[in-house]
């Protein structure tokens, strides 16, 4: 309700990478959704709110959604920056230090509103790589090469990761058969979930590549004509 979003809206601008706490996003006919973004930076907002506010205040109502949202995002944090590792030791990058250096990965907890048969248009990711971490209802649909849905299946405790438009942009120098190109993804739902208010979470990990005017290849390779 308005009185929630009023509360834990602390910054929205135009370059999403900025965001952070609770963000309503009207898309379009579809795209009808809201967002809790955490980062880095949260944790230290969080610990002041907390401490100033009154036994009743909305922010004591929710502390452990707060706590345990952002003891989350550290977690999955860690986890990407052994991933970088892990292809800086293969590719011969620097995709660690420059995530560190960046400091704004996100961790976002979504929630679609209901009756929207197409939750997400088909789109990529602006970033280096996405986990989702979670969803309680299916409907994440993923694109290979040949335009070919990708038949996954999201198992409890498992992460699922893609590639986004940073990456590939990072390594748009590399020959085609062996350049990590962005996955193209769109969020559609079953008729017989179209009623249900889908929840996810997913994480988003950045660095400062500049990716103003690029062109993912397999994007426009799925646009319909």
């Amino acid at each position: 309700d308005k009185e929630v979003h009023d509360v834990f809206s602390f910054r929205e601008k135009d370059a999403w990478e900025d965001d952070l706490g609770l963000i309503r996003r009207d898309g379009g006919v579809d795209d009808k959704k809201h967002f809790f973004h955490f980062k880095h930076e949260f944790k230290a907002i969080i610990d002041t709110l907390l401490s100033n506010a009154k036994h009743d205040s909305p922010y004591k109502t929710h502390e452990q959604f707060l706590r345990s949202s952002h003891v989350v995002f550290f977690t999955v944090n860690m986890f990407a920056e052994q991933v970088a590792g892990i292809i800086d030791l293969f590719c011969d990058s620097d995709l660690l230090q420059s995530i560190k250096s960046y400091s704004k990965n996100s961790l976002r907890l979504l929630s679609y509103d209901p009756y929207c048969e197409v939750q997400a248009a088909e789109h990529t990711d602006k970033s280096l790589f996405t986990f989702q971490l979670w969803a309680d209802v299916r409907g994440l649909v993923l694109y290979d090469y040949n335009r070919e849905p990708i038949d996954h299946e999201h198992i409890p405790g498992k992460v699922m990761m893609f590639m986004g438009r940073k990456m590939e942009k990072k390594f748009e120098n590399v020959r085609n058969d062996e350049r990590p190109l962005a996955i193209p993804h769109e969020v559609c739902v079953s008729d017989q979930d179209k009623s249900k208010q889908r929840n996810s979470a997913v994480f988003f990990v950045h660095d400062h590549t500049d990716i103003v005017n690029f062109q993912p290849s397999l994007l426009e390779v799925h646009k319909p004509v």
